[in-house]
C-alpha cells in the first residue's frame, strides 16, 4: 500500500555505508533547525512524494546546524530519482541524491501554485538544473545508514541514540490520532523525519502534512529508519567524477 508514496525497502548489504560521524545534536531536538511546512499534498495534487520531501528535509536540517539555510527543490528530487504514482523507496532517494543528482534551491524548480496536475509538476527540468546538481555535490558529501531494518530487539535505544547524529528517516502508518498522540493502526504507508524525543513517552516528527509537527508513542514500533550526513566534500576521485557525468548525462 503505498497510498502516501512510500515503498518498503528490501534492505540489501551494500545498503550499509557505515560510520556517520560525531555527535552534533546531544539534546537530541532537531526542532531549532526545522524548515517551514512544504507540503507534499497542495493544488488539489498528491505527488505521493513523501520520500523526497521529507529525505530532503533532514538534508536541510543538517546543513541549517552547520550555519546553512538551503531550501531543496523537492520536484527536482521528486523528477530525478523516478518518483511515481506510487512513490518510491527511502533508499533510492538518497542514495540517487548522494550518487548522482544532489540538491537544486526551490526556487529553480518550485512547486508553485500553477503547478495542479501531475505532468506539469513532473515536467520543467532542464540541463541547467543537473548542472546545479552537480556543483552541490562538488561542494557537499552526502552520507546515509539504516538504524533500523526490522530485525532489532533494542530499536528504540537505537533511534534514540542515533538522533544525536541526525535528524531520523522513518517509515510510518499516516495517520492515526489517539487523544494528541499518533499510534499505529496499520502498515507503513508514509516516510517522514522524526526530530526528537522524550525517552520513555513518546517521538517527535516534523511532517509533510499538517500539523508538521507530530507526537508518536514510544512503542509505535518502526520498521525502517535512516541516519543520514552531509559534510563538506574535501576531494573527488575518478568514481565520484563518473557518477556527477551519469548525473549530468542521465545515464544512472
Amino acid at each position: 500500500m503505498t497510498m502516501n508514496g512510500y515503498i518498503r525497502d528490501e534492505i540489501q548489504k551494500d545498503h550499509w555505508l557505515g560510520a556517520i560521524g560525531d555527535i552534533i545534536v546531544p539534546d537530541r531536538d532537531w526542532r531549532p533547525y526545522m524548515s517551514r511546512l512544504e507540503l507534499q499534498r497542495r493544488n488539489g495534487l498528491e505527488t505521493n512524494g513523501c520520500t523526497n520531501f521529507n529525505t530532503e528535509h533532514a538534508l536541510e536540517m543538517l546543513l541549517k546546524q552547520k550555519g546553512v539555510t538551503y531550501n531543496s527543490s523537492d520536484r527536482y528530487s521528486h523528477i530525478r530519482t523516478g518518483t511515481s504514482q506510487n512513490g518510491n523507496t527511502a533508499q533510492n532517494v538518497i542514495e540517487t541524491t548522494r550518487k548522482y543528482i544532489g540538491l537544486i534551491p526551490e526556487g529553480t524548480l518550485g512547486f508553485t501554485d500553477d503547478v495542479d496536475t501531475w505532468d506539469e509538476y513532473k515536467s520543467g527540468l532542464l540541463f541547467g538544473h543537473k548542472k546545479l546538481g552537480a556543483q552541490f555535490l562538488s561542494k557537499w558529501e552526502i552520507n546515509h545508514s539504516w538504524v533500523v531494518d526490522g530485525s532489532e530487539t533494542n530499536w528504540q535505544d537505537a533511534m534514540y541514540d542515533a538522533l544525536q547524529f541526525s535528524p531520523l528517516g522513518a517509515a510510518v502508518q499516516a495517520w492515526s490520532e489517539d487523544q494528541g498522540m499518533y499510534v499505529r493502526r496499520g502498515q507503513d504507508t508514509h516516510w517522514t523525519v522524526i526530530v526528537g524525543a522524550k525517552k520513555g513517552s513518546y517521538w517527535r516528527v516534523c511532517d509533510s502534512y499538517d500539523p508538521q509537527l507530530k507526537k508518536l508513542e514510544w512503542n509505535y514500533y518502526f520498521d525502517r529508519v535512516k541516519q543520514y550526513s552531509i559534510k563538506p566534500r574535501e576531494s573527488y576521485d575518478i568514481a565520484f567524477l563518473l557518477r556527477v557525468g551519469q548525473g549530468l548525462l542521465g545515464t544512472f
